[in-house]
């Protein structure tokens, strides 16, 4: 059974279900790659604290890393 604090984060939850790589490119003078993360599958952005967070759920293949 879910409780309510999993409904909640569920009911904020975007699914990108074709997504295989994620990038975080930081907004310097270069625009640095900061994290990339290769083969990647079930990836889920959620955005809590009022918009001040953004997580990012995945699941990726260790053996391609």
């Amino acid at each position: 059974m879910m409780g309510w604090w999993n409904k909640l984060i569920r009911d904020y939850i975007t699914d990108y279900p074709k997504v295989t790589r994620v990038e975080v490119i930081s907004n310097g003078r270069d625009y640095a790659r900061e994290y990339v993360k290769y083969n990647v599958r079930n990836v889920q952005i959620t955005e809590q604290d009022g918009g001040r967070t953004l997580k990012i759920f995945l699941d990726h293949d260790t053996n391609n890393e």
